[in-house]
């Protein structure tokens, strides 16, 4: 939100920090029910390569965000992020996020939600490790992708 600060935005923007993700998704889906916002960007954490993974569907420290695409996720907001972040990573989820976005994209009518995630090692450890310059490349992508944002969005 701070390199959106001084920039006039073209939607309202709602962040929502919410609970339980790993659990029941009971903060993101009642968040969502409340807001109804017209589109979602969740924003989560992907496993990042580490000696003790397997080298597919783990993304390098240092690559940047990763793009999720998949059947809960809305394939225009995976497009535009992908359009805006051409050297990303994409991120195949097949079934579940695994992710908030689970939540969001079924509450109410149904939310056209995208993710982006960073990448991270020894996920649910004491010692999770992530890169700040993938930290900066998120931001900035989220940014862009707020910034892109018109009516056509709101569909």
């Amino acid at each position: 939100m701070e390199l959106l600060r001084d920039k006039p935005l073209p939607v309202d923007v709602v962040v929502l920090g919410s609970v339980q993700e790993e659990f029941s998704g009971l903060g993101a889906r009642t968040g969502a029910f409340a807001q109804m916002p017209d589109a979602a960007l969740v924003v989560d954490v992907t496993f990042a390569s580490q000696p003790d993974a397997p080298k597919s569907g783990t993304f390098a420290l240092g690559s940047g965000p990763a793009i999720g695409v998949g059947p809960e996720l809305h394939r225009r907001i995976s497009d535009k992020l992908r359009a805006l972040a051409p050297e990303a990573s994409v991120e195949v989820l097949p079934g579940s996020t695994g992710t908030n976005a689970t939540e969001m994209q079924t509450a109410r009518e149904g939310i056209p939600t995208g993710l982006v995630s960073l990448p991270q090692r020894y996920m649910h450890t004491p010692v999770e490790v992530v890169r700040l310059d993938d930290i900066d490349a998120c931001a900035r992508l989220i940014a862009d992708w707020i910034l892109s944002l018109g009516e056509e969005d709101a569909q």
